[in-house]
Protein backbone atom coordinates (compact mmCIF):
# COMPACT_ATOMS: atom_id res chain seq x y z
CA UNK A 1 0.00 0.00 0.00
CA UNK A 2 1.11 3.58 -0.76
CA UNK A 3 2.45 5.81 1.99
CA UNK A 4 0.25 9.20 2.48
CA UNK A 5 1.35 11.90 4.69
CA UNK A 6 -0.62 14.40 6.22
CA UNK A 7 1.17 17.68 7.24
CA UNK A 8 0.75 18.95 10.51
CA UNK A 9 -1.04 21.84 9.18
CA UNK A 10 -3.12 19.77 7.30
CA UNK A 11 -3.80 17.79 10.21
CA UNK A 12 -5.19 20.56 12.25
CA UNK A 13 -7.25 21.96 9.39
CA UNK A 14 -8.99 18.54 9.70
CA UNK A 15 -9.63 18.79 13.19
CA UNK A 16 -11.29 22.11 12.79
CA UNK A 17 -13.90 20.98 9.57
CA UNK A 18 -17.20 19.43 9.28
CA UNK A 19 -15.77 17.48 5.94
CA UNK A 20 -14.22 14.98 7.82
CA UNK A 21 -17.01 14.31 9.74
CA UNK A 22 -18.70 11.97 6.94
CA UNK A 23 -18.59 8.62 8.20
CA UNK A 24 -20.37 7.57 5.25
CA UNK A 25 -17.56 8.94 2.97
CA UNK A 26 -14.52 8.82 4.86
CA UNK A 27 -15.01 5.96 7.93
CA UNK A 28 -13.64 6.63 11.17
CA UNK A 29 -10.74 9.26 9.98
CA UNK A 30 -11.96 11.84 11.98
CA UNK A 31 -12.19 10.43 15.49
CA UNK A 32 -8.80 8.78 14.55
CA UNK A 33 -7.07 11.67 14.10
CA UNK A 34 -8.83 13.64 17.09
CA UNK A 35 -7.99 10.68 19.19
CA UNK A 36 -4.38 10.53 18.34
CA UNK A 37 -4.20 14.44 18.84
CA UNK A 38 -0.62 14.46 16.64
CA UNK A 39 1.59 17.11 16.98
CA UNK A 40 3.78 16.47 13.81
CA UNK A 41 3.18 14.90 10.60
CA UNK A 42 1.94 11.73 10.24
CA UNK A 43 2.39 8.82 7.63
CA UNK A 44 -0.46 6.03 6.81
CA UNK A 45 1.27 3.47 8.58
CA UNK A 46 1.09 5.33 11.75
CA UNK A 47 -2.81 5.53 11.60
CA UNK A 48 -3.34 2.12 13.06
CA UNK A 49 -6.94 2.00 13.49
CA UNK A 50 -8.18 3.56 9.96
CA UNK A 51 -10.61 1.27 8.34
CA UNK A 52 -11.05 0.78 4.89
CA UNK A 53 -12.53 4.18 3.75
CA UNK A 54 -10.26 6.03 5.91
CA UNK A 55 -7.65 4.66 4.06
CA UNK A 56 -9.50 5.32 0.79
CA UNK A 57 -9.67 8.93 1.59
CA UNK A 58 -5.74 9.55 2.68
CA UNK A 59 -4.69 7.46 -0.39
CA UNK A 60 -7.18 7.50 -3.41
CA UNK A 61 -9.26 10.02 -2.82
CA UNK A 62 -6.77 12.29 -0.58
CA UNK A 63 -6.88 14.92 -3.75
CA UNK A 64 -10.66 15.44 -3.75
CA UNK A 65 -10.93 14.75 -0.55
CA UNK A 66 -8.70 17.79 0.84
CA UNK A 67 -9.97 20.20 -2.09
CA UNK A 68 -13.06 19.34 -0.21
CA UNK A 69 -12.10 20.38 2.95
CA UNK A 70 -10.51 23.62 1.78
CA UNK A 71 -13.65 24.51 0.32
CA UNK A 72 -14.76 24.90 3.71
CA UNK A 73 -12.79 28.39 4.32
CA UNK A 74 -12.17 31.51 2.90
CA UNK A 75 -9.40 34.05 3.65
CA UNK A 76 -10.01 37.69 5.30
CA UNK A 77 -8.58 40.66 4.52
CA UNK A 78 -8.07 41.19 7.96
CA UNK A 79 -4.32 40.24 8.37
CA UNK A 80 -1.68 42.15 9.92
CA UNK A 81 2.13 42.04 10.82
CA UNK A 82 3.69 41.16 14.26
CA UNK A 83 7.45 42.19 14.34
CA UNK A 84 7.58 40.86 17.81
CA UNK A 85 6.60 37.36 16.44
CA UNK A 86 4.55 36.09 19.20
CA UNK A 87 2.07 35.13 17.37
CA UNK A 88 1.68 31.29 16.48
CA UNK A 89 0.30 29.95 13.23
CA UNK A 90 -3.17 28.36 14.41
CA UNK A 91 -2.06 25.22 12.10
CA UNK A 92 1.42 24.65 12.57
CA UNK A 93 2.12 26.72 15.99
CA UNK A 94 5.01 28.35 14.01
CA UNK A 95 5.70 31.85 15.46
CA UNK A 96 4.99 33.65 12.72
CA UNK A 97 5.64 37.71 11.72
CA UNK A 98 2.95 37.88 8.94
CA UNK A 99 -0.39 37.07 10.31
CA UNK A 100 -3.90 36.07 8.01
CA UNK A 101 -6.85 34.86 8.60
CA UNK A 102 -9.57 31.96 7.47
CA UNK A 103 -13.01 31.42 8.45
CA UNK A 104 -14.83 27.73 8.12
CA UNK A 105 -17.89 28.80 6.01
CA UNK A 106 -20.12 26.33 7.95
CA UNK A 107 -19.55 26.71 11.82
CA UNK A 108 -18.24 30.52 11.82
CA UNK A 109 -14.78 29.19 13.56
CA UNK A 110 -12.13 31.54 12.78
CA UNK A 111 -8.46 30.68 12.55
CA UNK A 112 -4.73 32.94 12.69
CA UNK A 113 -3.13 31.64 10.12
CA UNK A 114 1.29 32.10 9.35
CA UNK A 115 2.16 33.59 6.19
CA UNK A 116 4.04 29.64 5.42
CA UNK A 117 0.75 27.96 5.88
CA UNK A 118 -1.89 30.24 3.97
CA UNK A 119 0.45 29.22 0.90
CA UNK A 120 0.44 25.63 1.84
CA UNK A 121 -3.18 25.95 0.68
CA UNK A 122 -3.28 27.48 -3.00
CA UNK A 123 -6.94 26.39 -3.56
CA UNK A 124 -8.20 28.06 -0.89
CA UNK A 125 -11.20 31.29 -1.35
CA UNK A 126 -9.19 34.65 -1.43
CA UNK A 127 -5.48 33.05 -1.71
CA UNK A 128 -4.44 34.86 -4.73
CA UNK A 129 -5.96 38.41 -2.70
CA UNK A 130 -3.87 37.17 0.40
CA UNK A 131 -1.01 36.08 -2.09
CA UNK A 132 -0.58 39.64 -3.47
CA UNK A 133 -1.09 41.61 -0.55
CA UNK A 134 1.79 39.35 1.03
CA UNK A 135 3.84 39.88 -1.90
CA UNK A 136 2.88 43.96 -2.07
CA UNK A 137 3.94 44.13 1.68
CA UNK A 138 7.58 42.29 1.19
CA UNK A 139 8.06 44.78 -2.04
CA UNK A 140 7.14 47.78 0.14
CA UNK A 141 9.03 46.82 3.45
CA UNK A 142 11.76 45.89 0.38
CA UNK A 143 11.66 49.81 -0.64
CA UNK A 144 11.39 51.43 3.06
CA UNK A 145 14.78 49.55 3.84
CA UNK A 146 16.51 50.55 0.60
CA UNK A 147 15.08 54.22 0.76
CA UNK A 148 16.39 54.23 4.74
CA UNK A 149 19.72 52.65 3.74
CA UNK A 150 20.07 55.39 0.69
CA UNK A 151 18.74 58.38 2.63
CA UNK A 152 21.34 57.19 5.53
CA UNK A 153 24.22 57.72 2.92
CA UNK A 154 22.46 60.91 1.12
CA UNK A 155 20.43 62.71 3.58
CA UNK A 156 18.94 64.84 1.41
CA UNK A 157 18.56 62.92 -1.86
CA UNK A 158 14.77 63.61 -2.76
CA UNK A 159 15.53 67.55 -2.04
CA UNK A 160 18.68 67.71 -3.99
CA UNK A 161 17.25 65.95 -6.91
CA UNK A 162 13.78 68.11 -6.61
CA UNK A 163 16.01 71.53 -5.93
CA UNK A 164 18.29 70.51 -9.30
CA UNK A 165 15.03 69.75 -11.44
CA UNK A 166 13.72 72.87 -10.11
CA UNK A 167 16.93 75.06 -11.37
CA UNK A 168 16.55 73.39 -14.93
CA UNK A 169 12.91 74.01 -15.58
CA UNK A 170 13.66 77.74 -14.38
CA UNK A 171 16.57 78.54 -16.58
CA UNK A 172 15.84 82.24 -17.41
CA UNK A 173 17.53 82.23 -21.05
CA UNK A 174 18.38 78.57 -22.80
CA UNK A 175 21.85 77.53 -22.92
CA UNK A 176 24.11 75.54 -25.50
CA UNK A 177 23.35 72.42 -26.51
CA UNK A 178 26.28 70.76 -25.09
CA UNK A 179 25.42 72.64 -21.70
CA UNK A 180 21.56 72.20 -21.75
CA UNK A 181 21.54 68.50 -22.65
CA UNK A 182 24.64 67.65 -20.09
CA UNK A 183 22.62 69.13 -17.35
CA UNK A 184 19.20 67.79 -18.20
CA UNK A 185 20.61 64.05 -18.43
CA UNK A 186 22.24 64.45 -15.22
CA UNK A 187 19.47 65.56 -13.58
CA UNK A 188 17.55 62.73 -15.06
CA UNK A 189 20.32 60.69 -14.20
CA UNK A 190 20.15 61.74 -10.02
CA UNK A 191 16.03 60.55 -10.06
CA UNK A 192 16.88 57.39 -11.78
CA UNK A 193 19.79 56.04 -9.70
CA UNK A 194 17.72 56.60 -6.53
CA UNK A 195 14.61 55.42 -7.80
CA UNK A 196 15.88 52.29 -9.89
CA UNK A 197 17.83 51.13 -6.14
CA UNK A 198 14.57 52.13 -3.83
CA UNK A 199 12.29 50.04 -6.49
CA UNK A 200 14.28 46.76 -7.35
CA UNK A 201 17.88 47.38 -4.88
CA UNK A 202 20.01 47.75 -8.76
CA UNK A 203 21.18 50.29 -10.58
CA UNK A 204 19.51 52.03 -13.91
CA UNK A 205 22.44 50.41 -16.17
CA UNK A 206 25.17 47.90 -15.82
CA UNK A 207 28.03 49.25 -14.17
CA UNK A 208 30.71 47.86 -11.64
CA UNK A 209 29.98 50.78 -9.53
CA UNK A 210 27.81 51.11 -6.50
CA UNK A 211 24.43 53.11 -6.99
CA UNK A 212 25.49 55.31 -3.80
CA UNK A 213 28.76 56.35 -5.57
CA UNK A 214 26.84 56.53 -8.98
CA UNK A 215 24.50 59.33 -7.10
CA UNK A 216 27.95 60.77 -5.65
CA UNK A 217 29.36 61.18 -9.02
CA UNK A 218 26.00 62.28 -10.57
CA UNK A 219 25.91 65.20 -7.89
CA UNK A 220 29.43 66.27 -8.46
CA UNK A 221 28.94 66.14 -12.18
CA UNK A 222 25.69 68.47 -11.12
CA UNK A 223 27.11 70.99 -9.37
CA UNK A 224 30.00 72.02 -11.96
CA UNK A 225 27.67 72.02 -14.36
CA UNK A 226 25.31 74.60 -12.57
CA UNK A 227 28.03 76.58 -11.67
CA UNK A 228 29.03 76.67 -15.77
CA UNK A 229 25.18 77.64 -16.50
CA UNK A 230 25.12 80.53 -13.93
CA UNK A 231 28.21 81.67 -15.90
CA UNK A 232 26.41 81.53 -19.03
CA UNK A 233 23.21 82.91 -18.13
CA UNK A 234 25.14 85.73 -16.76
CA UNK A 235 26.86 86.41 -19.55
CA UNK A 236 23.60 85.98 -22.38
CA UNK A 237 21.05 86.99 -20.22
CA UNK A 238 20.75 90.84 -22.16
CA UNK A 239 21.21 89.33 -25.52
CA UNK A 240 17.99 90.45 -27.55
CA UNK A 241 18.51 86.96 -29.61
CA UNK A 242 18.41 84.94 -26.84
CA UNK A 243 15.77 81.95 -26.04
CA UNK A 244 13.56 82.92 -22.57
CA UNK A 245 11.86 81.04 -20.11
CA UNK A 246 8.33 81.77 -21.66
CA UNK A 247 9.43 80.73 -24.79
CA UNK A 248 11.24 77.38 -23.52
CA UNK A 249 8.09 76.47 -22.05
CA UNK A 250 5.76 77.43 -24.72
CA UNK A 251 7.98 75.10 -27.17
CA UNK A 252 7.80 72.02 -24.46
CA UNK A 253 4.05 72.32 -23.64
CA UNK A 254 3.57 72.47 -27.98
CA UNK A 255 6.08 69.21 -28.45
CA UNK A 256 8.53 71.74 -30.32
CA UNK A 257 11.72 70.11 -28.53
CA UNK A 258 13.09 69.89 -32.27
CA UNK A 259 12.99 73.55 -32.13
CA UNK A 260 14.51 74.01 -28.34
CA UNK A 261 17.59 71.66 -29.82
CA UNK A 262 17.82 73.70 -32.98
CA UNK A 263 18.04 76.78 -30.82
CA UNK A 264 20.58 75.14 -28.11
CA UNK A 265 22.50 74.62 -31.24
CA UNK A 266 23.18 77.94 -31.66
CA UNK A 267 24.39 78.90 -28.31
CA UNK A 268 21.05 79.63 -27.01
CA UNK A 269 19.89 82.37 -29.84
CA UNK A 270 17.78 82.84 -32.48
CA UNK A 271 18.48 82.32 -36.34
CA UNK A 272 16.01 84.22 -38.95
CA UNK A 273 14.92 80.29 -39.18
CA UNK A 274 14.41 79.37 -35.70
CA UNK A 275 12.69 83.03 -34.62
CA UNK A 276 10.21 82.22 -37.43
CA UNK A 277 8.64 78.97 -36.16
CA UNK A 278 8.41 81.19 -32.63
CA UNK A 279 4.60 82.30 -32.42
CA UNK A 280 3.45 82.00 -29.56
CA UNK A 281 1.14 84.93 -28.49
CA UNK A 282 3.15 86.58 -25.61
CA UNK A 283 6.33 86.38 -28.50
CA UNK A 284 4.36 87.96 -30.90
CA UNK A 285 2.34 90.54 -29.29
CA UNK A 286 4.98 92.11 -27.25
CA UNK A 287 6.72 92.70 -30.89
CA UNK A 288 3.73 93.69 -32.65
CA UNK A 289 4.54 97.27 -32.47
CA UNK A 290 8.01 96.44 -34.76
CA UNK A 291 5.87 94.16 -37.07
CA UNK A 292 3.15 97.45 -36.94
CA UNK A 293 6.22 99.98 -37.49
CA UNK A 294 7.29 97.73 -41.07
CA UNK A 295 4.21 98.18 -42.85
CA UNK A 296 4.58 100.62 -45.57
CA UNK A 297 0.53 100.95 -46.40
CA UNK A 298 -1.87 103.49 -46.18
CA UNK A 299 -4.80 101.16 -46.49
CA UNK A 300 -4.06 98.15 -43.99
CA UNK A 301 -2.85 98.34 -40.57
CA UNK A 302 -2.07 95.78 -37.96
CA UNK A 303 -4.71 96.09 -35.11
CA UNK A 304 -3.82 93.32 -32.84
CA UNK A 305 -3.51 90.11 -31.55
CA UNK A 306 -6.07 88.18 -30.39
CA UNK A 307 -4.87 85.76 -26.91
CA UNK A 308 -7.81 83.40 -27.67
CA UNK A 309 -7.00 82.18 -31.29
CA UNK A 310 -3.41 83.84 -31.46
CA UNK A 311 -4.59 85.65 -34.63
CA UNK A 312 -3.52 88.76 -35.68
CA UNK A 313 -6.12 91.01 -36.35
CA UNK A 314 -5.76 93.31 -39.84
CA UNK A 315 -7.95 96.13 -40.56
CA UNK A 316 -8.47 97.49 -44.35
CA UNK A 317 -8.60 101.06 -43.48
CA UNK A 318 -8.98 102.13 -47.30
CA UNK A 319 -11.56 104.94 -47.65
CA UNK A 320 -14.67 103.92 -49.05
CA UNK A 321 -14.95 101.11 -47.05
CA UNK A 322 -17.36 102.04 -43.61
CA UNK A 323 -17.08 99.94 -41.20
CA UNK A 324 -13.69 98.99 -42.15
CA UNK A 325 -13.07 95.58 -43.80
CA UNK A 326 -11.55 92.90 -40.96
CA UNK A 327 -9.19 90.55 -41.60
CA UNK A 328 -7.44 87.66 -39.87
CA UNK A 329 -3.95 85.81 -40.15
CA UNK A 330 -2.55 83.15 -38.08
CA UNK A 331 0.48 84.01 -36.13
CA UNK A 332 2.51 81.12 -37.27
CA UNK A 333 1.71 82.23 -40.86
CA UNK A 334 2.81 85.69 -39.94
CA UNK A 335 6.16 84.67 -38.49
CA UNK A 336 6.99 82.11 -40.65
CA UNK A 337 6.93 84.63 -43.90
CA UNK A 338 6.91 88.16 -42.35
CA UNK A 339 7.76 88.11 -38.66
CA UNK A 340 11.07 86.59 -38.75
CA UNK A 341 12.64 88.82 -41.32
CA UNK A 342 11.40 91.63 -39.38
CA UNK A 343 13.35 90.89 -36.31
CA UNK A 344 16.51 89.92 -37.85
CA UNK A 345 16.85 92.51 -40.76
CA UNK A 346 16.85 96.17 -39.74
CA UNK A 347 15.95 97.22 -43.20
CA UNK A 348 13.27 94.87 -44.01
CA UNK A 349 9.50 96.22 -44.38
CA UNK A 350 6.53 94.65 -46.23
CA UNK A 351 3.56 96.08 -48.21
CA UNK A 352 -0.53 95.69 -47.50
CA UNK A 353 -0.10 92.63 -50.40
CA UNK A 354 2.35 90.75 -49.04
CA UNK A 355 -0.23 90.17 -45.87
CA UNK A 356 -3.17 89.95 -47.84
CA UNK A 357 -0.95 86.72 -49.58
CA UNK A 358 -1.88 84.50 -46.49
CA UNK A 359 -4.86 86.63 -44.85
CA UNK A 360 -8.30 85.47 -44.72
CA UNK A 361 -11.43 88.01 -44.37
CA UNK A 362 -13.99 87.28 -41.09
CA UNK A 363 -17.06 86.08 -41.86
CA UNK A 364 -18.84 88.61 -40.59
CA UNK A 365 -22.15 90.48 -41.76
CA UNK A 366 -20.44 94.00 -41.23
CA UNK A 367 -17.83 92.91 -43.73
CA UNK A 368 -20.19 92.11 -46.13
CA UNK A 369 -22.46 95.32 -45.74
CA UNK A 370 -19.20 97.37 -46.68
CA UNK A 371 -18.06 95.54 -49.53
CA UNK A 372 -21.34 95.32 -51.23
CA UNK A 373 -21.29 99.38 -50.20
CA UNK A 374 -18.00 100.15 -51.62
CA UNK A 375 -18.93 98.71 -55.32
CA UNK A 376 -22.54 99.68 -55.33
CA UNK A 377 -21.87 102.45 -58.80
CA UNK A 378 -18.93 99.99 -59.70
CA UNK A 379 -22.20 97.19 -60.36
CA UNK A 380 -24.34 99.91 -61.52
CA UNK A 381 -21.70 100.45 -64.23
CA UNK A 382 -22.12 96.82 -64.94
CA UNK A 383 -26.25 96.68 -64.85
CA UNK A 384 -26.09 94.36 -61.65
CA UNK A 385 -26.65 94.80 -57.85
CA UNK A 386 -25.68 92.66 -54.65
CA UNK A 387 -28.70 91.74 -52.79
CA UNK A 388 -27.99 90.25 -49.02
CA UNK A 389 -30.48 88.51 -47.53
CA UNK A 390 -29.05 88.28 -43.74
CA UNK A 391 -31.67 85.69 -42.32
CA UNK A 392 -30.50 83.34 -44.25
CA UNK A 393 -26.91 85.23 -44.36
CA UNK A 394 -27.26 84.47 -48.73
CA UNK A 395 -25.65 86.79 -51.21
CA UNK A 396 -27.58 87.32 -54.73
CA UNK A 397 -26.37 88.54 -57.77
CA UNK A 398 -29.46 91.36 -59.50
CA UNK A 399 -29.57 92.17 -63.48
CA UNK A 400 -31.66 94.81 -63.44
CA UNK A 401 -32.34 94.93 -67.15
CA UNK A 402 -34.24 91.35 -66.92
CA UNK A 403 -34.38 91.12 -63.12
CA UNK A 404 -32.68 87.54 -63.19
CA UNK A 405 -30.91 86.60 -60.48
CA UNK A 406 -27.77 83.90 -59.34
CA UNK A 407 -27.06 83.07 -55.79
CA UNK A 408 -22.98 83.09 -55.08
CA UNK A 409 -21.10 81.71 -52.52
CA UNK A 410 -20.87 84.96 -49.29
CA UNK A 411 -17.67 83.42 -47.71
CA UNK A 412 -16.12 82.19 -51.18
CA UNK A 413 -17.04 85.91 -52.60
CA UNK A 414 -15.11 88.17 -49.82
CA UNK A 415 -12.60 86.09 -49.74
CA UNK A 416 -11.60 86.35 -53.57
CA UNK A 417 -12.44 89.64 -53.18
CA UNK A 418 -9.95 90.71 -50.35
CA UNK A 419 -7.42 90.03 -52.93
CA UNK A 420 -8.04 92.93 -54.78
CA UNK A 421 -9.10 95.13 -51.97
CA UNK A 422 -6.48 97.46 -52.32
CA UNK A 423 -6.19 97.27 -55.56
CA UNK A 424 -7.59 100.26 -58.12
CA UNK A 425 -11.28 100.37 -58.95
CA UNK A 426 -10.65 99.63 -62.30
CA UNK A 427 -9.10 96.09 -60.92
CA UNK A 428 -12.53 95.71 -58.52
CA UNK A 429 -14.57 95.75 -61.52
CA UNK A 430 -12.99 93.68 -63.54
CA UNK A 431 -12.82 90.92 -61.02
CA UNK A 432 -16.86 92.37 -60.40
CA UNK A 433 -17.29 91.59 -63.95
CA UNK A 434 -15.93 88.26 -63.88
CA UNK A 435 -18.25 87.03 -61.56
CA UNK A 436 -21.62 88.43 -63.69
CA UNK A 437 -20.64 87.00 -66.87
CA UNK A 438 -20.24 83.32 -64.56
CA UNK A 439 -22.93 83.30 -62.84
CA UNK A 440 -25.73 80.41 -63.25
CA UNK A 441 -29.00 83.05 -63.70
CA UNK A 442 -32.16 82.64 -62.87
CA UNK A 443 -35.12 84.00 -64.55
CA UNK A 444 -38.50 86.23 -63.50
CA UNK A 445 -40.50 83.00 -64.57
CA UNK A 446 -37.88 80.65 -62.44
CA UNK A 447 -38.10 83.02 -59.63
CA UNK A 448 -41.88 82.38 -59.27
CA UNK A 449 -41.80 78.75 -59.60
CA UNK A 450 -39.58 78.87 -56.74
CA UNK A 451 -41.39 81.17 -54.69
CA UNK A 452 -38.20 83.79 -54.95
CA UNK A 453 -39.63 86.68 -57.05
CA UNK A 454 -41.14 87.83 -54.17
CA UNK A 455 -38.71 87.88 -51.37
CA UNK A 456 -35.72 89.15 -53.83
CA UNK A 457 -37.99 92.01 -54.96
CA UNK A 458 -38.82 93.06 -51.42
CA UNK A 459 -35.04 92.86 -50.82
CA UNK A 460 -33.78 95.16 -53.39
CA UNK A 461 -36.41 98.00 -52.58
CA UNK A 462 -35.26 97.46 -48.79
CA UNK A 463 -31.77 98.11 -49.63
CA UNK A 464 -31.24 100.53 -53.19
CA UNK A 465 -35.02 102.34 -53.06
Amino acid sequence: MAKSILTLNQINLLKRSEEPKNKELYGNLFDVIVRMNPNKAISLEELVDLDPKGVLALTHNKSNFIDNVIAEWRAEGNNFEDNTRKTRCGLCNTPNKYIYYIRNRITGLQINVGSKCIMDFPGLDGYMEQKKQFAQLQRDQKKIKRRSEFLATFTRAPEMIGDAEKYFKSLPILLSYGLYTRLNSTIDRMRKIYTTYIDTGKPPFTTQMTPFDLFQLAVDQYAKLKVKSDSFIVENIHSPISCRRREIDWMINNKKNYLIEKIAMNKGEYTRDTVSQMYSYEFVNERVSLFKERLQSQDLVLSSVNEDNNLIIIKVNKVGYSPSISLYASSKDFMAKIGGNCLFDEDYVYKGKDVLAFSKIMDVSSNLDSIVAYVINIMNSLGCAFVIDHQTDSLYLYRKADRAIAQINRYAFMQNYCKHILGKDSIIKNFLRGIINCAQWISGDQQFKLSLSDKIAKLYNEQYL
